[in-house]
């Protein structure tokens, strides 16, 4: 009939397809691996930043409520830094969230 629309049958959800390792890892809750990889790429743009902008790591500790020593901790990327600590040292720094998120980008191309 005209003007009669027919239902459109449900679309398939996208599917991931993991190796046996992922999956794994995946189940286990094991990704220390890859979230070290991302702290030390964030660690060092973080080092990166700061200097561009001419802090020091005292001026960084006094902005984000921390201390100097944490600071050096944190661009050591020491596996104890959270990330949220890291992006919010990376934007008293004056990092855009682009910048955020291209050095994450970064840390998940790498081989």
């Amino acid at each position: 009939m005209p003007g009669r629309r027919t239902a459109r049958p449900p679309r398939a959800p996208s599917v991931v397809v993991l190796s046996r390792r992922q999956a794994e890892r995946f189940l286990a809750g094991d990704f220390d691996d890859e979230l070290q990889e991302v702290r030390e790429a964030l660690a060092a743009g973080l080092r990166e930043r700061r200097r561009r902008s001419g802090l020091t790591q005292a001026e960084l500790a006094g902005r984000v409520g921390s201390s100097q020593p944490r600071i050096a901790a944190i661009e050591a990327a020491n596996p104890g830094t959270s990330l949220d600590l890291l992006i919010k040292c990376l934007l008293a720094a004056e990092a855009t969230w682009l910048e955020v998120a291209e050095l994450i980008g970064a840390a998940r191309k790498r081989p």
